[in-house]
């Protein structure tokens, strides 16, 4: 008997280990499949930082661009005025008579 009783202890401890160990298993597979869903999702998260990054470097670049195109506006806008104040010293210097002074507006005043 003795023997019979030591037998099925062995089958009921390996058959305990076997379920054990198949628990295991189960929950390492879980593990895993856990693992490969962040690592794609830090994939997608590194693509979309590169073409954010991407963006970031043509906004800088278009943001250059603007600033030099609006220095450009900047000093064709003080030339245009320059140019309006001379007509307008012009014109009224055609009007004047030899008695007339010529008066240029003085651009410290007129700011």
């Amino acid at each position: 008997m003795n023997s019979l009783a030591v037998v099925i202890l062995i089958i009921v401890s390996s058959a305990i280990l076997v379920g054990i160990n198949l628990w295991l298993l189960w929950y390492t597979k879980l593990i895993y499949e856990i693992s490969v869903r962040i690592f794609n999702v830090s994939e997608r998260l590194l693509e979309e930082t590169i073409v954010v990054k991407d963006e970031t470097i043509i906004i800088r670049k278009d943001t250059r661009v603007i600033k030099n195109e609006s220095t450009r506006v900047r000093e064709l806008t003080e030339t245009n005025t320059d140019l309006n104040r001379l007509n307008a010293a012009q014109k009224q210097n055609k009007k004047l008579t030899g008695k007339d002074r010529i008066v240029i507006p003085d651009e410290d005043a007129a700011g």
